[in-house]
């Protein structure tokens, strides 16, 4: 990374943290007021800490029906600002079951805290392993920026970002490790989509043993502890439920989604129409990450290949969800350095800095979170094709 370039990007960096620092510090100042403040409860942690709750006191098929989980959500907290739901597989219960026997706001802090550790880690680790020349500076200035998104969602960005980071640095090296990695991201299948993918083309067939292994046995644990109950309403009512938020509802969680999909409802099209828009994108992001899995030579390249794809893959996705992508988009950026190319450093710079950004253009009417991640990956690949001739 030339010296322009790394001062441009941590002075961005900066200039996010210092514009999006409200929501963390109204959180940290929350933390030390008496009793719950409405912007402790009104944070998407409040769901993994009813999870637990309810799981401790047996009655966690209340978490699958949207409407008799809202009612215990109200029992326990009063009155909620918003609609919520829980979206997630049983087994994610398991690592979150401990939280209940803390008060709300111990297990709220200690979870954030937790999981930012593990994601800090996890980065570090994939730096060294596969871009030890990276600048580890500019990955810190990534991080933090990032972090402000995740904070101020109370959401599970740190723990699902250090899966990421963790497996896609383990694979092939560590398939027990890799596997266990990946087993626990299906607590949010989504992400994980391209994954079984990347490892066929890898042919990394201990890294699919394992990860089969380890998803198995979560889900066998699952139902051993909280029986079977939750996973046939998962499987039924939450999946169909889920659909429907993702279709009929309306709110901010829509601005803070970076899929075509969701860009097309903010501008106003009917979820039918934004539908047909998102299937051809899905095809072609399914294209070029299967051409990028084969053609591109090196470990980094189609980790950020798999990472910038599944999020125009999917229509469903959220900014802090984005974490394990701009810690790679940084760390190929710094690695490369001149010989990237303006293009691809402009790129790699705009995806690492993209989590703060995808609400407050959406909000502006501006939703380019899709056009960032295709230019990139468009990009890319470019410069994947033309290193490709270049070298027999």
């Amino acid at each position: 990374m030339s010296d322009r370039v790394r001062l441009i990007l941590l002075g961005l960096a900066a200039l996010l943290l210092l514009s999006d620092l409200r929501p963390a510090m109204t959180f940290l100042g929350a933390l030390f007021d008496e009793g719950l403040t409405p912007s402790l409860v009104d944070s998407d942690f409040v769901n993994y800490w009813m999870g637990a709750h309810l799981a401790q006191t047996g009655a966690q098929v209340d978490l699958f029906t949207q409407e008799v989980y809202f009612d215990r959500l109200e029992e326990e907290f009063g009155p909620q600002r918003q609609i919520r739901a829980w979206s997630y597989p049983p087994h994610l219960l398991l690592p979150l079951f401990p939280l209940g026997f803390l008060p709300y706001e111990a297990a709220f802090a200690l979870f954030l805290l937790l999981t930012l550790a593990l994601f800090t880690a996890a980065a570090e680790h994939f730096r060294r392993t596969e871009l030890a020349h990276a600048d580890r500076l500019a990955m810190l200035a990534v991080l933090l920026t990032y972090a402000t998104v995740n904070l101020g969602a109370g959401q599970n960005g740190f723990l699902t970002g250090a899966l990421l980071l963790f497996g896609l640095a383990w694979r092939g090296r560590h398939p027990v490790l890799a596997g266990i990695a990946f087993g626990l991201l299906t607590v949010k299948p989504q992400l994980g989509l391209l994954i079984p993918l990347l490892l066929l083309f890898e042919r990394d067939w201990r890294t699919i043993l394992w990860s089969g292994i380890v998803t198995v046995a979560l889900v066998a644990l699952s139902v051993l502890c909280f029986g079977s109950e939750p996973w046939k309403l998962y499987l039924t009512v939450t999946i169909d439920e889920q659909s429907r938020v993702l279709t009929e509802w309306t709110g901010v969680f829509l601005h803070m989604m970076p899929t075509v999909f969701a860009a097309a409802r903010t501008l106003g099209f009917h979820p039918s129409e934004a539908a047909l828009l998102q299937g051809p994108v899905s095809i072609a992001a399914l294209v070029a990450a299967l051409w990028l899995f084969r053609r591109e030579r090196s470990r980094p390249g189609r980790a950020f290949a798999l990472l910038c794809t599944t999020f125009l893959l999917s229509p469903y996705g959220f900014d802090y969800d984005m974490g394990a992508l701009a810690i790679v988009a940084v760390l190929l950026l710094s690695a490369q350095g001149v010989n990237a190319g303006q293009a691809a450093s402009a790129a790699l710079a705009l995806v690492a800095i993209l989590p703060a950004f995808v609400l407050p253009t959406s909000l502006a009417g501006a939703p380019v979170a899709p056009l960032v991640l295709a230019g990139a990956l468009w990009v890319f690949m470019r410069n994947t094709r033309r290193h490709a001739t270049a070298v027999p």
